[in-house]
């Protein structure tokens, strides 16, 4: 039923998601943003997943290359399994990226997909080097929960901080701060993550 199901099954639904996208990637060139996240889409639990992930693909390469040449790159996300069944690692991105063949199509590396399928920072740049280029650097609670400010989980984000500047990541960082606990006041979380931020980095 969304519009934005990358792995979407049929014409009708698949030319609908292609014109999402492009409406994306058009607003992205327009107001001069170089990247678009993305994920590769949800399956049928009743179809295998080989289907849903060669839909998936086809699709990626289509908005990629109409991405491209308007100077847009396209950040792919992994997911956690409660949400997708069909990229979910370090290397199921790896190998959708080399599926799709595509040079504006690059990785996003998520904290909370990352610690769910046990991948570290090391797993995503040794398999994937240079196309990461974007980061979700959220808190993650013992019990699991994800999208977290700095400093509501129990992760050492500092360590993390550390790693990427060991990998030697110049790319874009973001806080994805997506739990209930903060749709009421998101400019507050946003604040404390880069209070935190700050006092890591000393400023």
């Amino acid at each position: 039923p969304k519009p934005w199901n990358i792995a979407a099954r049929g014409e009708e639904s698949r030319a609908r998601t292609l014109a999402y996208f492009k409406n994306v990637v058009d607003i992205a060139a327009e107001l001069g943003a170089d990247q678009v996240m993305v994920s590769s889409g949800w399956a049928f639990l009743n179809e295998p997943i080989e289907d849903a992930w060669a839909r998936s693909a086809s699709m990626l390469r289509s908005i990629a290359e109409y991405a491209g040449p308007r100077g847009v790159h396209l950040v792919l996300e992994a997911l956690q399994p409660v949400e997708s069944m069909i990229v979910n690692s370090a290397a199921d991105t790896k190998r959708m990226i080399d599926a799709v063949g595509h040079p504006a199509l690059k990785a996003c590396l998520d904290m909370g997909a990352m610690a769910v399928a046990g991948d570290t920072i090391d797993d995503y740049f040794d398999l994937l080097g240079d196309d990461v280029a974007h980061v979700h650097f959220v808190d993650i609670a013992a019990d699991g929960t994800t999208h977290l400010a700095w400093g509501d989980g129990d992760r050492d984000m500092r360590a993390d901080l550390d790693g990427l500047v060991a990998r030697g990541y110049c790319g874009v960082v973001s806080a994805e701060t997506y739990d209930e606990q903060y749709f009421a006041n998101p400019a507050a979380a946003d604040a404390q993550v880069m209070a935190e931020y700050r006092r890591a980095i000393g400023a």
